[in-house]
């Protein structure tokens, strides 16, 4: 797809990109995901924590048998387990990511692809300025062709003046 603009280079870094895609949205998923479990998790312990306090009612201290029974105590297991999970996932994937980073700066595709890419932008901005540098020649020989114009038509009459000032002069002469 972009082998036309960049060359074999763009064609091998496109090749390499579904892997950094692949890789890059799971370790997303993960920091997606990791908030909202631990935000769960949050959520009951809180409502639990307000249950528990409810039921303790005036008393001057909590008796810890309360917490035991709290609505939610058997669902906290399953959100920690799943945080566990995610945190080291993510960790697991984003060391895939750096292999899978340091090979390809390893095989130097990423340096190819930033050569060709930047040879395009430098051979596209030379065939911007030079179709600058045209129009600006192109104003240049218009303002040139009506600068000869003028000069030309000042030069006529400047011959017909003359032309007038001789032909008054000649008849304004005394024969004799």
């Amino acid at each position: 797809m972009t082998g036309f603009c960049f060359g074999r280079s763009a064609d091998t870094a496109r090749r390499r990109a579904p892997g950094l895609q692949d890789i890059l949205g799971e370790i997303h998923d993960c920091d997606v995901m990791l908030p909202r479990v631990r935000r769960h998790l949050e959520e009951l312990q809180r409502a639990d924590a307000e249950a528990v306090r409810a039921k303790a009612g005036g008393a001057p201290d909590l008796d810890a048998r309360l917490a035991s029974h709290a609505r939610h105590r058997t669902a906290y297991r399953g959100p920690d387990v799943l945080a566990v999970y995610l945190e080291a996932r993510r960790r697991l994937l984003f060391d895939r990511f750096a292999a899978f980073w340091q090979r390809q700066e390893e095989t130097g595709t990423w340096m190819r692809l930033e050569h060709a890419v930047d040879g395009y932008l430098q051979r596209a901005r030379e065939t911007r300025r030079t179709a600058k540098a045209a129009e600006r020649a192109g104003e240049q020989a218009e303002a040139a062709t009506r600068a000869a114009a003028q000069a030309a038509a000042q030069a006529q009459q400047a011959r017909l003046d003359r032309e007038r000032a001789a032909s008054a002069s000649s008849r304004a002469e005394p024969r004799g």
